[in-house]
């Protein structure tokens, strides 16, 4: 017989062990969900020389052992799957909104659209100098400049952001394009608004488990840079929708979001994609360098002679919508904005027709901080226009 007062203990300890060796049999009958956390899991620790070491050393082994347990794939996929539909985030960077949407925290809490920190006369001062000094660098050179910057999705869908969450009319996306109109220092298109009419009776221009836009919200952001290319002499306007093919849906879609969750595996991806594929089977790609992925430096050749040439700096954005501009262009020079948001060496090398630089809405003003100079000229213009609209 079992003593009374030890009986917990053998259960406590024997549950214990029926859970880890659970935990180790798992992933020999069950398929684990799909989980990407984008962050580099603990590392083994080395063993400690000494006693000193041994507190150090257990916490990371606690780390590693928690980041390694086979288990823990599926823990994280089941639960974070039950919290979803009260709104409950098992991520740091994941926010969820409502109807199960979901939305990327790169620690301000969606600050970017809600303007925190604050959008100042310093930063638009800075931003419009330098759009300007660009600007003017290459119209010396004939080359026309343009920055595009796609709606983040919680600016798009405000309506589908936690409660908590407001747009403000203040922040830099906003306020940037109508003050370089006013300055005449360049050109910036927030493609808000050739995007918020088709948002106002589709919410596919988002998929709700992806940060990025849709095929479907890269086709219209398209459609907003090419006539504002044409209005600039460069190009010949957007084509319609059905010249372009819609690619078949897959399970590994665009899915970032549901990914670091752990719930990709539990919810429906409601996307869609496109492609030209007479365009794209002509293409001919040259790398610059060692990096051969789309993030890497290249030259696109498409083929099309007496079509102008482009160079375009781009983030993530630009995925889902180079399908669209190929067939526009004889020659794109394609960077990624991580490796310079002003690439003058390429620009002298390639002498292009148009300089493109495709930023996410957050990331204008810091993508504006380098590059020529702006004239004298163009720095009065730009002061009186800040001190305009940003009165002291």
């Amino acid at each position: 017989m079992v003593p009374s007062h030890t009986w917990h203990w053998r259960a406590l300890i024997g549950l214990t062990l029926l859970t880890l060796a659970g935990g180790f049999l798992l992933p020999r009958i069950a398929v684990a969900p799909d989980l990407q956390e984008k962050r580099v899991l603990a590392a083994r620790p080395e063993t400690p020389t000494g006693p000193g070491g041994l507190n150090a050393y257990r916490k990371d082994m606690d780390a590693y052992v928690a980041d390694h347990f086979p288990a823990r794939p599926y823990l994280i996929g089941w639960l974070n799957a039950a919290r979803l539909p009260f709104g409950v985030s098992g991520s740091e960077r994941v926010i969820i909104g409502r109807q199960g949407w979901l939305f990327y925290d790169n620690d301000t809490h969606l600050g970017a659209v809600r303007n925190d920190p604050p959008f100042d006369a310093a930063g638009a001062r800075q931003a419009l100098y330098f759009l300007a000094g660009r600007t003017e660098y290459l119209a010396q050179r004939g080359i026309r400049y343009l920055v595009v910057s796609p709606p983040q999705k919680e600016a798009l869908y405000p309506q589908m952001a936690p409660s908590w969450f407001k747009a403000s009319p203040g922040r830099a996306s906003m306020i940037l394009p109508s003050a370089a109109r006013a300055a005449g220092a360049g050109e910036i298109l927030y493609l808000h608004d050739s995007m918020k009419g088709p948002a106002a009776t589709s919410l596919k221009l988002f998929s709700r488990h992806d940060t990025h836009w849709s095929g479907l919200g890269a086709y219209y952001g398209y459609v907003g840079m090419m006539n504002r290319l044409k209005a600039m002499g460069i190009g010949d306007g957007p084509r319609p929708q059905q010249d372009f093919q819609a690619k078949p849906m897959t399970p590994w879609g665009p899915r970032d979001l549901s990914l670091m969750l752990g719930t990709s595996s539990f919810v429906k991806h409601d996307y869609q994609e496109y492609s030209d594929r007479p365009t794209e089977g002509h293409l001919r790609t040259t790398y610059l360098g060692q990096d051969a992925s789309w993030t890497g430096p290249q030259i696109v050749d498409t083929g099309l002679a007496g079509k102008p040439v482009l160079m375009m700096g781009r983030d993530s954005f630009s995925n889902a919508l180079m399908p669209f501009v190929y067939s526009h262009f004889s020659k794109l020079i394609l960077t990624h904005n991580q490796d310079g948001t002003w690439r003058e060496d390429l620009i002298n090398r390639y002498h292009p027709d148009v300089v493109i630089m495709e930023v996410i809405e957050g990331g204008i003003t810091p993508s504006l901080a380098d590059g020529p100079q702006p004239s004298a000229a163009a720095r009065a213009r730009i002061d009186a226009v800040v001190k305009a609209r940003f009165p002291s």
